[in-house]
């Protein structure tokens, strides 16, 4: 990491396409909530991203998956996951504590970003999203690299216990951890679960080690400052 910029390296070694997160001292983020996206438009303009051709989610909280075919910029209703085909077509997710999931296949090439709160999880946003690109691009497990963004972790992530049960019933006991008898979940393990059961290796699959609510200087959290959060930017874009 370098002044709040997250370049994910998994990605970047076939100089196949670019991937970054932008925290808070590169946002500069004076009022919470999403951004507006001019408000980025310099750190677009500086590594690389075309911002004319910026396209985002209205991100809420389920598990559509939209494809991008052409190349117009806009926001995506009713959805909380991209992927596309198109080089120079930067896709974007917000997040503040939810994770951002970055999905390169090297072989079609192809990317995708998703966006995953507990809901999106639960109904496995990330592995809808994945099945997608093999679906519609004809990816190929092994060729497809998955990249976790900073949010919030397991140490932090306390919730009920009709939560916890629901989660349980899905199949993710050993992601439901009890913390001074108080449940917690593991978010990004249930993902890098879903996408592994979709032929995914596990060398290919990157998380990142930060959490947002423990590291408050770095990063927006929802969970630790509600409504006054502001958000991470999430892009990638294929080259």
């Amino acid at each position: 990491m370098k002044d709040g910029l997250l370049s994910y390296s998994i990605i970047n070694d076939k100089s196949i396409a670019i991937a970054r997160t932008y925290a808070l001292d590169e946002l500069k983020l004076s009022e919470p909530g999403r951004p507006d996206i001019e408000s980025f438009k310099h750190l677009c303009e500086r590594d690389g991203f075309y911002f004319d051709n910026l396209i985002t989610a209205e991100q809420v909280h389920e598990d559509r998956v939209a494809i991008i075919e052409k190349v117009e910029r806009e926001d995506i209703e009713g959805v909380d996951a991209l992927i596309t085909p198109l080089k120079n077509v930067p896709l974007a997710i917000f997040t503040a504590d939810c994770v951002a999931g970055f999905i390169l296949d090297t072989k079609t090439p192809s990317i995708g970003i998703f966006h995953a709160g507990w809901r999106g999880t639960l109904s496995n946003i990330a592995g809808k999203t994945v099945e997608t690109a093999i679906k519609h691009f004809k990816s190929v497990p092994k060729s497809i690299f998955v990249a976790l963004s900073p949010s919030i972790k397991v140490c932090c992530y306390s919730v009920s216990d009709k939560r916890a049960r629901d989660f349980i019933k899905a199949g993710f006991r050993d992601q439901v951890v009890n913390i001074n008898r108080v449940p917690h979940i593991d978010i990004q393990g249930i993902i890098r679960r879903q996408i592994i059961d979709l032929g995914i290796p596990k060398e290919n699959i990157y998380i990142h080690p930060h959490c947002t609510f423990e590291m408050e200087n770095i990063y927006p959290s929802y969970r630790r400052d509600s409504e006054r959060a502001s958000r991470m930017v999430n892009i990638i874009m294929l080259k």
